[in-house]
């Protein structure tokens, strides 16, 4: 895999998606995999499939997991012992589930909370 230079050292298939596996790796980054979509042309320069790629660890990634109870949410663990002596961090983090969505789907859904998230505090 193009996104993944050195070692890949975990998947795991996602269980709100059955196209949908992630992959991690000693290069410190999770990447978020559609193989349905790997013959898809995209207008982004990205290997194809790909729609994520979590860059917040500072080492490999040596493990994550899908939470089953909530859809798009992953705990990642990476192996920073020799950067924070001792020890790994683990991160809790949930993508937007708008990243794989149709456009026309997304914007339907924002046009109907707009008056929500979109507001002013000015007088």
């Amino acid at each position: 895999m193009k996104c993944h230079p050195i070692s890949i050292l975990f998947l795991q298939w996602c269980p709100d998606k059955s196209t949908v596996f992630g992959s991690a790796g000693e290069d410190n980054f999770l990447n978020i995999w559609d193989h349905a979509k790997v013959g898809a042309s995209d207008e982004y320069s990205r290997p194809p499939g790909l729609f994520f790629q979590h860059a917040g660890h500072r080492d490999k990634v040596v493990d994550f997991h899908w939470c089953e109870t909530e859809p798009w949410t992953i705990a990642s663990v990476s192996d920073d012992c020799a950067r924070v002596n001792g020890g790994g961090t683990l991160q809790l983090w949930r993508m937007s589930d708008f990243i794989y969505r149709p456009m026309e789907e997304v914007l339907a859904e924002l046009e109907t909370i707009k008056e929500q998230i979109c507001y002013s505090t000015e007088a």
